[in-house]
């Protein structure tokens, strides 16, 4: 009950009651009468207790108003630092080690004298505290080492300190050459699939894991496994590449093109004006991203007209030589009905062609090769449809 809330509440409480008994009532008494009955000596002390009381409950009020906001100000200082300290320990916490603390360094003796005290207990030269003592060595670890019947004292001083991994090492190591084998092949693994991989080699060779039952490899297991392979896996953002084109850029392609147009070099000395690339790409006639637009507050769906044509590609092909002379470009419209309403805005002297299916499109690459007239063609290492029609073409 001692507490500073309650001493300010009693102080107020008693100076509110002094107030009513010695100045209250007989004031009271005076107004009715229009006289004072109590004489002169208790006029003065009246007037006195009426301005110390009063006085009393201010200055009461004033501190019992200091004290709450003092309490007030400093407990939200206290919330908002718990508040932030927890927040930066949720953010750092889960992959970060807090503190001050350095890691204590392991395997600090020698490890020869390991050898040898391992060799003396084993052999029965010495008692394992002796051995302790004469060579300086930590007991828990010397005993362990001598305990391991199954590995001699250079294999023991060899061991690796820590949490064993999950899988063994052989079998990390096949898995690794497993992905880097798939990323060569263009069907790269995600993170998905290398967690289910690794809780289904621990569940057929029969290995203790701590996976439990979600069929694949935690988190942690995972960003451990990147972490000691950092030299041969690393995470990429995959380009999205065609089997044709992902077939047709093997080494073997690439060394027989550049072989045929070194010798094509070496037998016309072609300039650079005369040597032409031709490609093609294609480009989404509806855009992949459709802006913010301001509309009504409340309304649950809101939509933009776009194109019909969604999904549909205008395959355009270029066609431009290494001295810097270009032939105009010719876009193939996948469409049945031509209009040149589709050529409004393409460059000058462009050609425009529809094509539906790979008839029309071989009709169209035929007049766009009516440009250029090769007096040899050597085949690129592509392999997609225009430019196979191309090559048949100008050959």
């Amino acid at each position: 009950m001692r507490t500073v809330t309650n001493y300010f509440l009693v102080n107020l409480s008693v100076s509110d009651l002094l107030m009513a008994l010695l100045n209250c009532i007989f004031n009271f008494i005076f107004m009715l009468n229009s006289d004072w009955p109590f004489g002169a000596l208790y006029c003065t002390v009246n007037n006195f207790v009426a301005n110390v009381t009063v006085a009393a409950s201010v200055f009461t009020l004033v501190a019992i108003s200091m004290d709450r906001l003092v309490l007030v100000v400093e407990r939200n200082e206290r919330l908002n630092y718990k508040f932030n300290t927890r927040a930066e320990k949720r953010i750092l916490m889960p992959r970060t080690h807090i503190g001050s603390k350095q890691k204590a360094v392991l395997k600090k003796w020698d490890t020869n004298d390991m050898i040898k005290a391992i060799t003396s207990v084993r052999e029965k030269n010495m008692g394992l505290r002796k051995a302790v003592k004469l060579y300086n060595m930590p007991q828990t670890t010397l005993q362990r080492f001598v305990n391991n019947n199954n590995m001699s004292p250079e294999e023991c001083v060899k061991l690796k300190i820590g949490r064993k991994t999950v899988l063994p090492a052989e079998l990390e190591k096949q898995l690794v050459e497993f992905l880097v084998e798939m990323d060569n092949r263009f069907y790269g693994l995600t993170r998905t699939d290398v967690k289910r991989m690794a809780y289904q080699l621990a569940q057929r060779n029969n290995i203790p894991h701590p996976f439990g039952s979600n069929v694949t490899a935690g988190r942690a297991w995972f960003d451990l496994f990147i972490r000691r392979h950092k030299n041969t896996l690393a995470i990429h953002k995959p380009i999205g590449t065609s089997f044709s084109r992902a077939n047709g850029f093997s080494r073997e392609a690439i060394n027989k093109f550049f072989d045929m147009l070194e010798a094509e070099y070496d037998t016309h000395s072609y300039p650079a004006d005369r040597v032409y690339n031709v490609d093609e790409t294609g480009l989404t006639v509806v855009q992949s991203k459709i802006p913010h637009v301001i509309g009504l507050k409340g309304k649950r769906q809101v939509g933009a007209i776009t194109s019909a044509e969604r999904g549909s590609l205008v395959t355009v092909i270029c066609c431009m030589s290494a001295g810097g002379t270009f032939v105009p470009p010719m876009m193939i419209f996948p469409r049945i009905n031509w209009t040149d309403t589709l050529m409004k805005g393409a460059p000058p002297g462009a050609i425009g062609s529809r094509g539906s299916d790979e008839y029309f499109a071989y009709t169209a690459a035929t007049k766009f090769a009516r440009y250029p007239t090769p007096t040899r063609n050597i085949r690129s290492a592509d392999g997609d449809q225009i430019s196979r029609m191309q090559r048949n073409i100008m050959s």
